[in-house]
């Protein structure tokens, strides 16, 4: 049984601006779906939960955290996020809903979530919590990341470079003469 803790959308205030009675039903649904598999879920609603309620929560330590991400909470949700991630540095942080597929890269290059979950979730969420690799799951844009570059990684992409292909010289040229009408 995997524990997952469901996010409704953030904001200071409240996510509804105009539309407070509008309980988070796409959270509600997801959250029902896994707990009819086994899953142990709890859920998070600023519109109704203190913060108080949401660090209970947290202390259960969840193996998968999802925000749902809208527009107007684009830049709360980017905060908590960067936050769990500093509290949980192995724990499966995941975006959803309209904003965070529409604006997945923003996610990516200000967070270190590891997925955006597309469409309605269900089946994506249920194989992340029944533990297939991410990278096997359809519906899920994911982080990728890049080796870390080592001398001995970067002189193998240099070794067999002809610097005389390269037009050096004619470079070289080229900025003498320009160099010389700057006198």
């Amino acid at each position: 049984m995997t524990k997952v803790l469901l996010i409704a959308p953030l904001s200071k205030e409240y996510s509804g601006v105009r539309n407070y009675g509008v309980p988070p039903i796409g959270v509600h649904r997801l959250a029902s779906f896994l707990s009819s598999r086994g899953q142990q879920v709890d859920i998070y609603d600023c519109n109704i939960h203190q913060q108080a309620y949401l660090e209970g929560l947290l202390q259960k330590n969840p193996d998968i955290i999802g925000i749902s991400v809208l527009n107007d909470t684009l830049h709360e949700s980017i905060e908590l996020f960067i936050k769990l991630r500093e509290r949980f540095p192995t724990t499966l942080l995941v975006g959803g809903n309209a904003e965070a597929i529409l604006n997945y890269q923003e996610l990516f290059e200000n967070t270190d979530i590891n997925a955006v979950i597309l469409g309605e979730g269900e089946r994506q969420m249920l194989q992340l919590c029944l533990g297939k690799p991410i990278e096997e799951i359809q519906g899920i844009i994911y982080r990728t990341r890049c080796p870390q570059i080592t001398n001995h990684l970067l002189w193998t992409y240099y070794e067999h470079l002809d610097f005389i292909k390269m037009g050096w010289r004619e470079y070289w040229k080229k900025n003498q003469e320009l160099g010389d009408d700057q006198k």
